[in-house]
């Protein structure tokens, strides 16, 4: 059923309370709807400290991710290059993909340095 203290079917006050800054909850409300919030919260109430600290990727981690996943695909001979590329553009602007500087170069610089922190537990 979720938070039943602070939900109920008719409303939900979850954006309405005044949580404490340090929860940062005001980043959460602005892109999660109050159902999703919801069902976060009722997720982590219960959970240590340690378990409930989420941090999220910045963008040049987001950039390695994508490149890793990729890479792989070339690597198994899924996908080619050109395909690959192909694909980061539907995924992508043209500026970002600019931006992100997406080479066969770079891309598999990128997948190299997962590759080694994946090995040393990253």
């Amino acid at each position: 059923m979720g938070i039943n203290i602070i939900t109920s079917r008719k409303m939900s006050l979850i954006k309405k309370l005044s949580w404490p800054q340090n929860t940062r909850m005001y980043l959460l409300e602005k892109v999660l709807d109050e159902k999703s919030l919801e069902r976060l919260i009722d997720f982590f109430k219960d959970r240590s400290e340690t378990e409930r600290i989420i941090r999220l990727p910045k963008r040049q981690t987001v950039k390695k991710l994508v490149a890793y996943y990729f890479w792989q695909k070339i690597e198994s001979g899924e996908l080619s290059w050109s395909e690959v590329r192909q694909r980061m553009k539907k995924l992508m602007r043209k500026e970002a993909l600019r931006e992100f500087n997406i080479t066969k170069k770079e891309t598999f610089r990128l997948y190299k340095q997962r590759l080694n922190e994946i090995k040393n537990g990253k």
